[in-house]
């Protein structure tokens, strides 16, 4: 009685040998001294050899000596059967001399009389500059002074250096995951709400100027620029931020201005000083022609009021006789001048009042302008 078996297919070489050669991945085969005996197209084309040169390379051959050094070590172990395969990241010299990235795998061939081993190269280099790039970064924001975060569109930490952290007092696993709403005072509540906006819609803040609160409730100055962030695509996925504590540079501003105010009051009274004198001084030379003999002595006082003194034997008397022109008419007194009283005088210069008040002896003027100190003071000549 026979029985019928399904035969087992034989294996088509060529198949083989087709996907051999469209691999995209560089592919070798190789003995066990390194030696290449067959290298796929792809290979070829990503260092730039031809077939037969690759062939005539020994395998440390392909890499700087750092390189080599660390793949012929592992080949070493993988011949000596302690490992049947292996990874490692290296560069590899292209024909030109330029370098590029490759991540190799390379597995053992026990299974035939004669061993050997295949090595699969895939270019890495666009992911091993990218990395550089993105670790450079990263090295950058981290030692910078300046608070660099990042969050998504909904306004929660994602990111946070340590510039933040000295500038907030949050560590880094106390602020991600929170609202960057923590470092807004009360009565700002709505500007992040305005700001992510922005964002949203594609704009920039750039240069910001407003304030923030710490983690110990101390009001900082800070100057804010934050864009978006887009994904390969272009759709905007998230925010990235730059603080800046500009706490000291506001307080030197407004001592500068506050020196500007100081310096700008100091010439208006230096200018106050100089009318004054040059007015006491006219007042010295007119002394002598007033029909009153009343005695006027000037002087500036820091504050810009003038006091008046007269002779001590004119304080008392008949108003009427020691000023007989204000009592005439049009210069009459608002207030009357009783009898053995101290004078009052008042007078209206414009719009402004002006007022003469004796106390015990001294006659005191309200700050009136220069121009018509003269008008006041002076009795016209009889």
């Amino acid at each position: 009685m026979g029985e019928s078996t399904q035969a087992r297919p034989i294996p088509d070489i060529q198949i083989f040998r087709d996907a051999f050669n469209a691999s995209p991945i560089g592919i070798a085969v190789e003995n066990l001294d390194g030696q290449p005996l067959f290298v796929n197209p792809a290979l070829c084309s990503m260092l730039g050899f031809s077939e037969e040169e690759l062939c005539g390379k020994h395998c440390v051959q392909f890499s700087p000596p750092d390189d080599a050094e660390k793949d012929w070590a592992l080949f070493q172990t993988l011949r000596a059967g302690s490992i049947d395969h292996y990874q490692l990241e290296k560069r590899y010299f292209r024909r030109d001399g330029s370098l590029v990235w490759g991540h190799l795998s390379l597995s053992s061939l026990n299974h035939r009389p004669s061993p050997l081993v295949m090595a699969m190269v895939e270019d890495i280099t666009e992911k091993k500059t990218a990395d550089e790039a993105r670790f450079r970064h990263a090295a950058i924001v981290e030692s910078s002074e300046d608070a660099i975060a990042s969050g998504t569109l909904d306004g929660i930490i994602v990111t946070w250096n340590s510039g933040a952290q000295r500038m907030y007092g949050y560590t880094e696993a106390e602020a991600v995951g929170q609202p960057i709403t923590i470092l807004l005072p009360p009565e700002l509540g709505d500007e992040e709400n305005k700001i992510l906006e922005t964002l949203r819609a594609g704009g920039r803040i750039e240069q910001f100027e407003t304030v923030r609160v710490t983690k110990t409730g101390k009001r900082i100055n800070v100057s804010l620029s934050i864009s978006p962030i887009r994904d390969s695509s272009g759709r905007i996925v998230g925010v990235s931020g730059i603080g800046r504590d500009i706490t000291e540079r506001k307080r030197a501003e407004e001592a500068f201005a506050e020196m500007n105010r100081t310096l700008v009051a100091q010439a208006a009274l230096l200018q106050e000083r100089k009318n004054c004198s040059e007015f006491s001084s006219r007042t010295c030379r007119r002394r002598s022609r007033c029909s009153t003999g009343i005695c006027v002595i000037c002087r500036s006082a820091i504050d810009g009021v003038v006091t008046i003194r007269l002779k001590p034997q004119r304080y008392w008397g008949d108003p009427a006789r020691i000023f007989p022109k204000c009592l005439s008419a049009g210069k009459r007194p608002i207030a009357a001048l009783s009898r053995g009283r101290p004078y009052e005088l008042r007078r209206t210069v414009g719009n402004l009042e002006a007022a003469l008040v004796g106390l015990d002896g001294k006659f005191v003027l309200g700050e009136i302008p220069m121009a018509q100190w003269a008008e006041f003071l002076f009795l016209r000549r009889t």
